[in-house]
C-alpha cells in the first residue's frame, strides 16, 4: 500500500510539469496589453486581446500561453540571443461589441534544464472599440 500510495504521488508531481517560484527575477523589459478588432459581418466584430512582451531570460526556452475558442495553448517565443521581442494574441472575443470591460491574463513559462518557472500575467481592464 504504501509502494502504491508514493509511486502515485512520484507520478502526480512528475505529471505537473510547472511550479511557480516567483521570488525569481523574470527580466521581462515591456509588457504591454492592447485591443483589436475585427468586422465579421453587419454589426458582428470579433477583438483580439494582444500582449506585447519583450526583455531577455536565461532560460533555455519561453513560452506563452494562448487561449482561442476555449482552447489553451502553448506559444514558445523565439529567442535571439536570450533576448525576445513578440506580440502575441492572447485571447479571442467572438462578439466584441457586447463584451463589457475586463482584465485578461496568461501565464510566462521559463524552462531551464529540468525545471519550469511560471509568472502570471493581468492585464489592465481593456475593452474593444467598435469602429
Amino acid at each position: 500500500m504504501k509502494k502504491t500510495f508514493f509511486l502515485l504521488f512520484i507520478s502526480l508531481i512528475l505529471m505537473t510539469g510547472c511550479w511557480d517560484s516567483s521570488d525569481e527575477p523574470y527580466q521581462v523589459w515591456v509588457e504591454d496589453w492592447y485591443t483589436t478588432v475585427e468586422q465579421i459581418s453587419g454589426d458582428l466584430y470579433r477583438g483580439y486581446v494582444w500582449l506585447h512582451l519583450s526583455g531577455e531570460t536565461d532560460a533555455a526556452a519561453f513560452s506563452v500561453m494562448t487561449y482561442e475558442g476555449g482552447v489553451e495553448r502553448e506559444y514558445f517565443v523565439p529567442l535571439h540571443d536570450n533576448e525576445f521581442s513578440i506580440d502575441l494574441v492572447i485571447v479571442t472575443v467572438y462578439d466584441a461589441g457586447a463584451a463589457s470591460p475586463r482584465s485578461y491574463s496568461t501565464e510566462l513559462r521559463f524552462y531551464t534544464g529540468t525545471e519550469c518557472r511560471v509568472e502570471y500575467l493581468q492585464s489592465p481592464s481593456l475593452s474593444f472599440t467598435i469602429p
